[in-house]
């Protein structure tokens, strides 16, 4: 109680080393973590990270009816 109330005009609530530390470096971090956790659960369900980034193409080619993942396990794709 013995601090003084902040001044409006020249104390801010969100400055800018407030947004930059939360949305530079907290964000960052984050981005990773959440990256990192998907890649994880992909890997453990049969899917690397290096084997998904042409995936696409073969995962939607009505060609194809079977898809073989990172183990050898066949995935069963149901075209509509």
């Amino acid at each position: 109680m013995s601090r003084p109330a902040r001044n409006p005009v020249k104390d801010k609530l969100v400055s800018a080393r407030l947004l930059s530390f939360t949305y530079g470096q907290l964000g960052i971090i984050e981005f990773a973590g959440g990256l990192f956790v998907y890649c994880v659960i992909l890997a453990y369900n049969g899917f690397m990270f290096w084997d998904l980034l042409w995936l696409q193409s073969k995962w939607e080619d009505s060609a194809i009816n079977d898809l073989e993942d990172s183990f050898g396990q066949e995935w069963v794709i149901l075209h509509k």
